[in-house]
């Protein structure tokens, strides 16, 4: 889920679009009526038959096409937070429903995504997941798998994946920067320090660390600091050059 507000200037690319690709397989046994005896020939060779993979109906896949682009470019946030994602998945990136629902005044709709396409789409039952390619904005270009859950009211976001969110702080931080707004980040070294440490983080810390930052919680601000400042940031606006340390977020 995209936050069309951001609270804090520095990570505007990181809030603009979730589980490495997730393929949810399907067992599939199939008595033969002709059984025959098991030799260790036999089991190796069937050990190596891959199973069927279950597919998504078109239906299925329209649906889960339309509600990603409508999380990825619509400014109601009510309806993002209350309607197009689970409870789970909001209360694990923002806490709750009302820091979902906050809207920031620093906000700049020229680096929102404008659309997104889905491939690799896997339906089993109630689970869904898709690999989600950003299209338009900051982060045009990140991709990664997203996991959708249905329910009564029809699909979900229920989770993003690590590599999706590692896709979307190197675009919106990489090639699609585009400097001129100031402030730390504008100076090439000192991002791409910032960059390299949240990348060196382990996966459940850096999970952590992007939806601290994503939520813009109360320690986002003293993370962003504290790693700017291990890069050789100045607050005079120069840089003394890339810090050695790997930085870790405050309280892991």
């Amino acid at each position: 889920m995209a936050r069309p507000r951001r609270r804090t200037a520095a990570f505007r690319a990181v809030v603009a679009a979730s589980c490495a690709v997730l393929v949810l397989s399907a067992c599939a046994n199939d008595d033969d009526d002709n059984e025959a005896v098991s030799t260790p020939a036999a089991t190796a060779s069937a050990s190596a038959t891959p199973e069927p993979t279950p597919s998504a109906s078109e239906a299925d896949v329209e649906a889960l096409t339309t509600l990603t682009v409508e999380i990825l470019t619509t400014d109601d946030l009510k309806r993002k937070c209350e309607e197009l994602a689970t409870s789970g998945f909001v209360l694990a990136v923002f806490g709750g429903q009302e820091s979902c629902q906050e809207e920031d005044d620093d906000s700049d709709d020229d680096n929102d995504p404008t659309g997104a396409e889905l491939s690799d789409v896997v339906v089993t039952g109630d689970s869904a997941s898709a690999v989600v390619a950003i299209k338009g904005g900051s982060t045009d270009g990140a991709e990664g798998a997203w996991r959708f859950t249905k329910d009564a009211t029809g699909w979900r976001l229920s989770e993003w994946s690590i590599d999706y969110l590692r896709s979307v702080l190197a675009t919106g931080f990489g090639t699609n920067y585009q400097e001129g707004e100031g402030g730390p980040i504008d100076d090439p070294d000192v991002r791409s320090c910032f960059v390299a440490k949240l990348q060196s983080l382990d996966d459940q810390n850096f999970r952590t660390t992007m939806y601290t930052l994503i939520a813009g919680r109360d320690d986002a601000d003293q993370y962003i600091g504290e790693t700017l400042i291990a890069c050789g940031y100045e607050e005079d606006g120069g840089s003394s050059g890339s810090g050695s340390e790997t930085a870790s977020p405050s309280g892991t």
